[in-house]
């Protein structure tokens, strides 16, 4: 079956989420979607080897009469609701407690239909084989390979627009880089320039950006079921500290 959505010229681009409303269980089980509108005239190529593509939650956004720009599309939710019990690889449930970290449900919040379990995984790898956690490492692709959850890449200034989507029906999420500078403004609308944030990263790094804005610049954003949340950081890709 198709649909076709009229979308009004002067409707701003964005993320829109599409779900069935028969019911929350189809939602938790993964059956939703997102349509991105973007500018009038853009061409979506993909980030990998700059062909066209129809759909996907990375890619380039290319127009003539707009500045081009990387998008990431990050749906957070849960794999099923609290009562559902996630397997594993060898099709054993997934303990309700992580045992070395105490996450509550491990594997059981995701991105992008990806979850991988920290404590679980890499924690107690590192126990199983050297013996000893070395938190420091924990996180680094050096020590255990890149995660399967989602990995936005760019290069150093690429102007980026993350679209947040909430597919799930159980919690609220946070997104939040853990780069210490990865932030965008609160309120974009309310300024009305933002050269020195975002548009001047079109142009290459941002060595002197603004100090002070009419916006908070925040480094993290809390998001509900069913919300969507448009964000482009300051300064582009690698961000203002460099």
């Amino acid at each position: 079956q198709e649909f076709e959505w009229m979308i009004p010229i002067d409707e701003q681009e964005g993320s829109h989420m599409i779900q069935s409303h028969a019911g929350r269980d189809p939602s938790s089980l993964g059956l939703t979607g997102v349509l991105i509108v973007e500018p009038k005239g853009s061409k979506y190529l993909d980030p990998w080897n700059s062909k066209p593509m129809e759909s996907g939650w990375e890619a380039m956004i290319v127009n003539d009469e707009e500045r081009d720009f990387r998008e990431f599309v990050l749906v957070y939710h849960e794999v099923g609701d609290e009562s559902f019990r996630p397997l594993n690889r060898h099709g054993e449930m997934i303990p309700q407690r992580d045992p070395m970290t105490d996450a509550y449900r491990p594997s059981a919040r995701a991105l992008n239909m990806r979850s991988e379990p920290f404590g679980i995984n890499n924690l107690a790898q590192q126990e199983k084989r050297f013996h000893f956690e070395d938190e420091s490492l924990a996180y680094s692709s050096y020590t255990f390979g890149d995660a399967p959850t989602t990995i936005p890449r760019s290069y150093l200034g690429d102007p980026a627009k993350f679209r947040l989507v909430h597919g799930g029906g159980e919690v609220f999420h946070s997104h939040h880089p853990h780069g210490g500078t990865i932030r965008w403004t609160r309120s974009p609308q309310s300024i009305n320039n933002l050269t020195n944030l975002t548009q001047a990263a079109y142009d290459g790094p941002v060595k002197y950006p603004v100090v002070r804005t009419t916006s908070d610049r925040v480094d993290v954003k809390v998001i509900g079921p069913s919300e969507t949340v448009d964000l482009e950081t300051e300064c582009g890709s690698g961000l203002c500290q460099r």
